[in-house]
């Protein structure tokens, strides 16, 4: 049973580094042809690249400093509860060494030669021991809480050291980042210059469009010789059920007109940037690269031939290989691929060909 619960797994993952393999290839393709177009297009690419890199390392600095503070105002809440416990323990030694004193004004050889009652002077020396215990007990008590103290005031001292390093590396990066974003405003500006004229214009989207039908067609290829998703419930019986990837309004509907004869083959959805995306049905992330005219792109295999496509992200939370659950978070909403406004361009392919999402999401 366990070897062929091994065999299983070798077998997954020799496809899955067969999947990651072909995809490579085809980014590879891709990454050729965009290399022949002009250097605007390139530039805009590495500015976007670095950009998403720069806000993920914002993100993952961010959370460990705010991790950081964390930690720190548990040491110095935790250093207030030992001071609290150091202080009850020198008053519980203050009263002991006090009672100790008062009693030792009846010193055992005085009682012995009293010639008192045995019971009162075995009781009397049982007090002396109980005490003299207690002293020892608290002493070491209080010696302990004083150490624990002191380590604690050290943790406080290398935290906030280590906060001051993380508050260092969040304003370099920072500072990358308003560089890489004063980089991507020059690049559009001169990507604006260039597409002055409608007729460019069309060209150019025209080509964008064309690539993404080249990616989508070998994509298609790779995947007809994969088996087939396991779902729990096939794709094509979630027609009209479907969620929208995020929240916002449609700008552009599949099919209205873009710019000449060309029209939208997805939609264009409003969103903040950072929005969070969400993919629509569970499947297999089979492309995750930068892609002109549509910037950070995922996409979402979810068998039958069926794809869908979420673009312009400011950053992708998957790669390609990893399997996404329904509703599970993908990519962060953004404005790449040279779009001025925020937005997330989606859209749903069968066997290459695109269908409207509205006919498949629910709203």
């Amino acid at each position: 049973m366990a070897a062929n619960e091994q065999n299983r797994s070798a077998e997954t993952a020799q496809r899955l580094a067969g999947l990651r393999q072909a995809i490579s290839q085809i980014q590879a393709r891709i990454q050729t042809t965009q290399n022949k177009r002009d250097q605007v297009s390139q530039n805009l690419q590495q500015s976007e690249v670095l950009m998403s890199q720069l806000q993920r390392e914002w993100h993952d600095i961010t959370e460990r400093y705010n991790e950081q503070q964390q930690r720190l105002i548990q040491l110095q809440m935790q250093a207030q509860q030992q001071q609290v416990a150091l202080q009850r323990e020198r008053h519980a030694l203050i009263k002991q060494i006090r009672a100790a004193y008062q009693m030792g004004r009846q010193q055992q050889v005085k009682l012995l030669l009293s010639q008192q009652d045995t019971q009162i002077f075995s009781r009397m020396l049982n007090y002396y021991d109980y005490l003299n215990r207690a002293r020892i007990t608290g002493m070491q008590t209080a010696e302990r809480t004083l150490q624990q103290l002191t380590q604690t005031q050290r943790d406080i001292v290398q935290q906030q050291e280590q906060l001051l390093a993380l508050q260092g590396q969040q304003q370099s990066t920072r500072q990358n980042l308003q560089i890489a974003q004063q980089r991507r405003r020059q690049v559009l500006a001169q990507l604006d210059q260039q597409l002055q004229q409608q007729g460019t214009k069309l060209q150019h989207l025209q080509a964008d469009a064309k690539q993404l039908q080249t990616l989508l067609d070998q994509l298609q290829q790779v995947l007809a010789n994969r088996a087939a998703q396991q779902q729990i419930e096939p794709f094509s019986h979630k027609r009209g059920q479907l969620k929208w990837p995020t929240q916002g309004r449609i700008l552009h509907r599949f099919g209205s007109r873009k710019i000449g004869s060309l029209r939208w083959d997805g939609v264009l959805m409003q969103a903040t940037a950072g929005q969070a995306v969400r993919a629509s049905y569970a499947g297999q992330v089979v492309f995750a690269d930068w892609l002109r005219g549509f910037g950070l792109l995922l996409i979402v295999d979810h068998g039958e031939g069926y794809l869908s496509l979420y673009g312009h992200n400011q950053h992708l939370l998957k790669r390609v290989g990893d399997q996404v659950l329904v509703n599970e978070p993908i990519a962060q909403a953004g404005k790449t691929g040279g779009r001025q406004n925020p937005g997330l361009y989606f859209a749903i392919r069968h066997q290459g060909r695109p269908v409207d999402p509205a006919e498949w999401c629910q709203g």
